[in-house]
């Protein structure tokens, strides 16, 4: 089943019956339900618009949905529901085909209207969409960034370093080489590092991120891609998150953002973004 993925992220919506069901998996909704609701769908489908594939107007008597460009539905839903959702009500109405003839067209045209086609589309699914994005959060955005960081950071501290020049060299600095990365790739940030660092890149990266990083990696995508992550996590929420939480306050408590607090509190145009 095809969908269409922005490259802004504005606007991922898999193509289904009357685009609909897409909207749900892929855009904040905020949506009211009339106490009439259309039989035979799940609630969450019913309280979008257009699902039949007719293009008219809401009436005073209709459910009422607001959709606004974002993440998906993080901040209302945990990627783990959203994925039952999915699964459960919203896919197997999707695998009957595309009712209304037009799903690719009506999907591009959710897409552009939340104004995810800036800079193009990259037409994608479901199953694509939330394994990879969940193993780019995992590995590299979000848990592999952050072990790297902290790793380096401990590094330093334990050899006899300054705390707080650890913390400049491991944490700060990287936005630097993000935003390098960016804008222009890996051939942007050699452009812009000097040739002592892109040295130290190519001979040290590879220490760092080598053949069991990789395989690591690996079995995290192979968790995802099985339901074992979703699964656990499911069971998480269940038993009121225990464990996410010590997990959460462990990390919190890192010397290295006891250090980034007080320096971060010295830059002053830090202070006065929201």
């Amino acid at each position: 089943m095809p969908s269409s993925k922005s490259f802004s992220r504005r606007g991922f919506l898999a193509a289904g019956l009357g685009a609909s069901a897409a909207a749900l998996a892929s855009t904040r909704l905020r949506a009211q339900a009339s106490p009439a609701q259309p039989q035979g769908l799940p609630p969450a489908i019913a309280a979008l618009p257009n699902l039949t594939g007719k293009a008219r107007p809401f009436t005073n008597a209709e459910r009422q949905a607001r959709i606004e460009g974002g993440y998906g539905l993080e901040g209302v839903l945990t990627d783990a529901l959203s994925r039952v959702i999915i699964e459960r009500q919203i896919a197997a109405y999707l695998r009957n085909g595309d009712a209304s003839g037009a799903a690719r067209a009506r999907a591009l045209a959710y897409t552009q209207g939340i104004g995810g086609t800036t800079a193009g589309a990259i037409e994608t699914s479901f199953a694509e969409e939330t394994e990879t994005d969940l193993f780019g959060e995992q590995a590299v955005l979000c848990g592999g960034a952050t072990e790297l960081v902290t790793a380096g950071y401990e590094t330093l501290v334990e050899a006899g370093y300054q705390p707080a020049v650890a913390y400049f060299e491991c944490l700060h600095e990287l936005k630097l080489i993000v935003d390098l990365l960016y804008e222009g790739g890996i051939a942007k940030m050699h452009e812009f590092i000097s040739e002592t660092a892109k040295y130290g890149d190519l001979v040290s990266g590879p220490r760092v991120v080598n053949d069991e990083t990789r395989a690591r990696m690996r079995e995290i995508l192979g968790d995802i891609q099985s339901g074992a992550f979703a699964r656990d996590w499911i069971e998480e929420n269940r038993a009121g998150k225990p464990r996410y939480r010590d997990m959460l306050d462990a990390d919190l408590a890192q010397p290295i953002e006891q250090v980034g607090a007080r320096l971060r509190a010295h830059m002053a145009w830090l202070q006065s973004q929201p």
